[in-house]
């Protein structure tokens, strides 16, 4: 099936698809890799959180791992770093996680809008 680009709610989509892309650039930047050693471990939970959930609610300061996520999500985050953390344990750098973050974003009219998916890929360098 073709899509009309020039349709009024594909027009809205991809006003507000480069939206997000603008604000997801604002927090990632631009680095392909970004590097985590153990001290800045927590700024990686930050980061899965917000590829998970988007912006917290909370200020990240001090709260929940410094990630600003409530208690549910917090547990998300965790299983998610612990499974990184387990499979670095068998590389001969085991403390640094280089990781890169993918956004897609894409349009379900039958659902009513914008949906992003989220993709995390860890290098063992």
């Amino acid at each position: 099936m073709a899509v009309d680009w020039s349709a009024d709610g594909m027009l809205k989509w991809r006003e507000e698809v480069v939206k997000e892309q603008q604000d997801l650039f604002d927090f990632h930047g631009t680095p392909m890799w970004r590097r985590f050693e153990p001290l800045f471990y927590d700024c990686l939970k930050r980061e899965i959180g917000f590829a998970l959930f988007g912006v917290p609610v909370e200020p990240c300061a001090n709260l929940n791992d410094n990630t600003g996520d409530k208690n549910e999500k917090l547990k998300q985050i965790n299983i998610i770093f612990d499974i990184i953390k387990k499979c670095m344990q068998h590389h001969k750098n085991s403390k640094t996680i280089f990781v890169s973050f993918f956004f897609f974003f894409f349009f379900w009219e039958n659902k009513g809008g914008l949906f992003q998916f989220s993709f995390l890929r860890i290098s063992y360098v």
